[in-house]
């Protein structure tokens, strides 16, 4: 987003509404250095076991209420709900 050359879109935009690019990008660095990682990272991700709750029950909803798909806006947050 933030190239060395100055020139990208993300600094034009910044620099427009009046804004240092330079700070933003060391704020985006620090920012980014503290984000977690892993090296290597795990071959296999699997979800958590109230990530797995969640998403049964809105299968679960959607099925009582004869959908033909699990909708984010009220299927998963309903059951987040219930969790």
């Amino acid at each position: 987003l933030l190239n060395n050359g100055g020139s990208s879109l993300f600094s034009s935009v910044i620099q427009k509404a009046g804004g240092d690019p330079v700070i933003v990008k060391c704020g985006l660095q620090k920012i980014i250095v503290r984000i977690p990682s892993q090296s290597p990272p795990p071959e296999e991700i699997s979800m958590s076991a109230s990530a797995l709750k969640v998403l049964r029950e809105a299968q679960s909803l959607q099925k009582t209420m004869h959908d033909s798909y699990i909708a984010q806006d009220h299927h998963i947050l309903l059951a987040l709900l219930k969790d």
